[in-house]
Protein backbone atom coordinates (compact mmCIF):
# COMPACT_ATOMS: atom_id res chain seq x y z
CA UNK A 1 0.00 0.00 0.00
CA UNK A 2 2.59 2.62 0.97
CA UNK A 3 4.26 1.80 -2.52
CA UNK A 4 1.53 2.31 -4.16
CA UNK A 5 0.61 5.34 -2.31
CA UNK A 6 3.90 6.56 -3.07
CA UNK A 7 3.76 6.12 -7.23
CA UNK A 8 0.32 7.80 -7.19
CA UNK A 9 1.43 10.63 -5.47
CA UNK A 10 4.62 10.87 -8.02
CA UNK A 11 2.24 11.33 -11.02
CA UNK A 12 0.10 13.98 -9.17
CA UNK A 13 3.23 15.82 -8.44
CA UNK A 14 4.50 15.72 -12.28
CA UNK A 15 1.22 16.75 -13.19
CA UNK A 16 1.23 19.58 -10.01
CA UNK A 17 -1.99 18.29 -8.62
CA UNK A 18 -2.51 17.68 -5.06
CA UNK A 19 -2.98 14.48 -3.90
CA UNK A 20 -5.76 12.52 -1.07
CA UNK A 21 -5.68 9.24 -0.02
CA UNK A 22 -8.45 7.21 1.58
CA UNK A 23 -8.08 4.01 2.55
CA UNK A 24 -11.58 2.64 3.02
CA UNK A 25 -14.32 2.78 0.01
CA UNK A 26 -16.37 0.23 0.79
CA UNK A 27 -15.51 -1.11 3.92
CA UNK A 28 -14.35 0.45 7.53
CA UNK A 29 -10.91 -1.00 8.27
CA UNK A 30 -8.85 0.38 11.11
CA UNK A 31 -6.06 1.57 9.08
CA UNK A 32 -4.73 3.93 11.52
CA UNK A 33 -4.38 1.63 14.44
CA UNK A 34 -2.05 -0.75 15.57
CA UNK A 35 -3.42 -4.38 14.47
CA UNK A 36 -2.84 -2.46 10.82
CA UNK A 37 0.41 -2.29 11.08
CA UNK A 38 3.43 -3.90 9.54
CA UNK A 39 7.57 -3.93 9.45
CA UNK A 40 9.76 -1.85 7.19
CA UNK A 41 13.00 -2.69 7.03
CA UNK A 42 15.84 -0.02 6.96
CA UNK A 43 16.68 -0.98 3.60
CA UNK A 44 12.71 -0.84 2.50
CA UNK A 45 12.29 2.66 4.81
CA UNK A 46 15.12 4.68 2.41
CA UNK A 47 13.56 3.34 -0.87
CA UNK A 48 10.51 4.51 0.16
CA UNK A 49 11.84 8.02 1.81
CA UNK A 50 13.73 8.48 -1.26
CA UNK A 51 10.03 7.72 -3.69
CA UNK A 52 7.98 9.97 -1.55
CA UNK A 53 11.03 13.05 -1.05
CA UNK A 54 9.97 12.90 2.55
CA UNK A 55 11.71 10.62 6.06
CA UNK A 56 9.91 7.11 5.71
CA UNK A 57 10.48 5.83 9.68
CA UNK A 58 11.59 1.84 9.57
CA UNK A 59 10.26 -0.65 12.01
CA UNK A 60 6.47 -1.40 12.96
CA UNK A 61 4.34 0.92 11.77
CA UNK A 62 0.77 1.69 10.33
CA UNK A 63 0.24 4.45 7.12
CA UNK A 64 -0.72 7.54 8.66
CA UNK A 65 2.94 6.90 11.05
CA UNK A 66 4.93 6.08 8.09
CA UNK A 67 3.19 9.16 5.76
CA UNK A 68 3.60 11.09 8.81
CA UNK A 69 6.42 14.00 7.82
CA UNK A 70 4.93 13.19 4.10
CA UNK A 71 4.63 16.90 2.66
CA UNK A 72 1.47 17.58 0.02
CA UNK A 73 -0.45 14.59 1.47
CA UNK A 74 -3.84 14.74 2.74
CA UNK A 75 -5.55 11.56 4.67
CA UNK A 76 -9.03 11.35 4.90
CA UNK A 77 -12.10 8.76 5.70
CA UNK A 78 -15.42 8.35 6.82
CA UNK A 79 -16.80 6.47 9.51
CA UNK A 80 -19.81 4.88 11.25
CA UNK A 81 -17.82 5.06 14.35
CA UNK A 82 -17.87 5.66 18.59
CA UNK A 83 -16.45 9.29 19.42
CA UNK A 84 -13.71 7.77 20.72
CA UNK A 85 -12.94 5.41 17.47
CA UNK A 86 -13.33 9.28 15.31
CA UNK A 87 -11.08 10.88 17.66
CA UNK A 88 -8.27 8.46 17.56
CA UNK A 89 -8.28 8.94 13.51
CA UNK A 90 -8.48 12.36 13.63
CA UNK A 91 -5.38 12.15 16.37
CA UNK A 92 -3.37 10.07 13.87
CA UNK A 93 -3.62 12.43 11.08
CA UNK A 94 -6.93 11.52 9.44
CA UNK A 95 -9.40 14.40 8.23
CA UNK A 96 -12.32 12.26 9.23
CA UNK A 97 -16.06 12.14 8.47
CA UNK A 98 -18.47 10.63 10.90
CA UNK A 99 -21.65 8.72 9.35
CA UNK A 100 -25.01 9.20 10.34
CA UNK A 101 -26.24 5.46 10.88
CA UNK A 102 -29.88 5.90 10.73
CA UNK A 103 -30.96 2.63 10.91
CA UNK A 104 -27.95 1.46 13.82
CA UNK A 105 -29.07 1.83 17.70
CA UNK A 106 -28.01 4.66 18.79
CA UNK A 107 -26.75 6.24 15.22
CA UNK A 108 -27.90 9.68 16.13
CA UNK A 109 -26.76 10.13 19.57
CA UNK A 110 -23.17 8.76 17.99
CA UNK A 111 -23.78 11.59 15.32
CA UNK A 112 -24.54 14.05 17.70
CA UNK A 113 -21.83 13.62 19.83
CA UNK A 114 -19.69 13.64 16.90
CA UNK A 115 -20.70 17.05 15.69
CA UNK A 116 -20.34 18.47 18.78
CA UNK A 117 -16.57 17.64 18.63
CA UNK A 118 -16.51 19.49 15.26
CA UNK A 119 -16.78 16.07 13.04
CA UNK A 120 -19.01 16.82 9.88
CA UNK A 121 -21.18 14.27 9.43
CA UNK A 122 -22.35 12.10 6.63
CA UNK A 123 -26.32 11.83 5.86
CA UNK A 124 -27.50 9.77 3.13
CA UNK A 125 -30.59 11.73 1.73
CA UNK A 126 -33.59 9.75 -0.38
CA UNK A 127 -33.10 12.31 -3.67
CA UNK A 128 -32.57 11.86 -7.64
CA UNK A 129 -29.62 12.47 -8.82
CA UNK A 130 -29.42 16.21 -9.69
CA UNK A 131 -32.71 17.36 -7.47
CA UNK A 132 -31.57 20.15 -5.29
CA UNK A 133 -30.56 19.44 -1.52
CA UNK A 134 -31.81 20.87 1.69
CA UNK A 135 -30.24 23.83 3.25
CA UNK A 136 -30.49 22.57 6.87
CA UNK A 137 -30.98 19.52 9.10
CA UNK A 138 -32.22 19.13 12.65
CA UNK A 139 -31.23 16.51 14.41
CA UNK A 140 -31.96 15.04 18.45
CA UNK A 141 -31.49 12.21 20.12
CA UNK A 142 -32.65 11.29 23.86
CA UNK A 143 -29.80 12.42 26.18
CA UNK A 144 -27.83 13.82 23.19
CA UNK A 145 -29.77 17.49 23.10
CA UNK A 146 -30.86 19.24 19.65
CA UNK A 147 -28.22 19.92 16.67
CA UNK A 148 -28.65 22.59 13.73
CA UNK A 149 -26.49 21.51 10.87
CA UNK A 150 -25.82 23.39 7.77
CA UNK A 151 -25.97 21.52 4.71
CA UNK A 152 -23.56 21.05 2.08
CA UNK A 153 -23.50 18.80 -1.34
CA UNK A 154 -21.23 15.60 -0.71
CA UNK A 155 -22.28 14.49 -4.10
CA UNK A 156 -20.21 17.06 -5.68
CA UNK A 157 -16.50 15.94 -4.77
CA UNK A 158 -15.19 13.38 -2.00
CA UNK A 159 -12.55 15.93 -0.28
CA UNK A 160 -14.17 17.08 2.65
CA UNK A 161 -11.11 18.34 3.77
CA UNK A 162 -12.01 21.56 1.47
CA UNK A 163 -15.91 21.61 2.41
CA UNK A 164 -16.43 25.31 4.01
CA UNK A 165 -16.87 26.26 7.55
CA UNK A 166 -20.55 26.12 8.77
CA UNK A 167 -22.75 29.46 8.43
CA UNK A 168 -23.32 31.54 11.07
CA UNK A 169 -26.25 30.27 13.71
CA UNK A 170 -25.28 26.63 13.00
CA UNK A 171 -23.45 24.37 15.08
CA UNK A 172 -21.81 22.28 12.80
CA UNK A 173 -21.73 20.74 8.81
CA UNK A 174 -24.35 17.98 6.96
CA UNK A 175 -22.80 16.70 3.92
CA UNK A 176 -25.39 15.72 2.01
CA UNK A 177 -25.42 12.54 -0.24
CA UNK A 178 -27.63 11.34 -2.75
CA UNK A 179 -28.45 7.72 -2.10
CA UNK A 180 -27.08 5.50 -4.60
CA UNK A 181 -29.00 2.55 -4.86
CA UNK A 182 -27.99 -0.70 -6.16
CA UNK A 183 -30.39 -2.52 -8.60
CA UNK A 184 -32.91 -4.38 -7.35
CA UNK A 185 -33.07 -3.54 -4.24
CA UNK A 186 -36.23 -2.59 -1.88
CA UNK A 187 -37.12 1.45 -0.96
CA UNK A 188 -38.35 0.55 2.19
CA UNK A 189 -34.97 -1.12 2.84
CA UNK A 190 -33.23 2.00 2.08
CA UNK A 191 -35.26 4.38 3.96
CA UNK A 192 -33.85 2.72 6.96
CA UNK A 193 -30.71 4.35 6.65
CA UNK A 194 -31.78 7.54 4.37
CA UNK A 195 -33.57 10.53 5.05
CA UNK A 196 -36.79 11.33 3.54
CA UNK A 197 -36.15 15.32 2.05
CA UNK A 198 -39.36 16.10 3.55
CA UNK A 199 -39.84 19.14 5.90
CA UNK A 200 -41.54 17.47 8.47
CA UNK A 201 -39.98 15.55 11.79
CA UNK A 202 -39.33 11.85 10.86
CA UNK A 203 -38.44 8.81 13.42
CA UNK A 204 -35.18 7.58 12.41
CA UNK A 205 -34.92 3.37 12.76
CA UNK A 206 -32.20 3.37 15.53
CA UNK A 207 -33.97 6.19 17.56
CA UNK A 208 -33.69 9.79 17.24
CA UNK A 209 -35.59 12.52 14.85
CA UNK A 210 -34.49 14.61 12.24
CA UNK A 211 -35.81 17.44 9.65
CA UNK A 212 -35.13 19.00 7.07
CA UNK A 213 -36.19 22.68 5.97
CA UNK A 214 -35.02 25.15 3.10
CA UNK A 215 -35.75 22.67 0.97
CA UNK A 216 -36.04 25.63 -1.81
CA UNK A 217 -32.44 26.65 -0.76
CA UNK A 218 -30.56 23.82 -1.66
CA UNK A 219 -26.97 22.83 -0.59
CA UNK A 220 -23.68 24.50 -1.62
CA UNK A 221 -20.17 23.17 -0.84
Amino acid sequence: MLWAIGYDMRKARKARLPFAFRANGTQELPWDAPLMSASLSREEAKALSRLYGSPIPHGTVTIPEALREVRGLSLYDYAKAPLSRLLAMREAGIHTTASLAADAPGGALRALEASRHGFSIAVPVLLPKGAPLPGELMLTAKGGGLARLDCVDGDLNDLRMLDRAPRAGFSGLAVLLRLKRSRGSKPESASRFALAPHGDWQELAGGGLARFSSLEGGASS
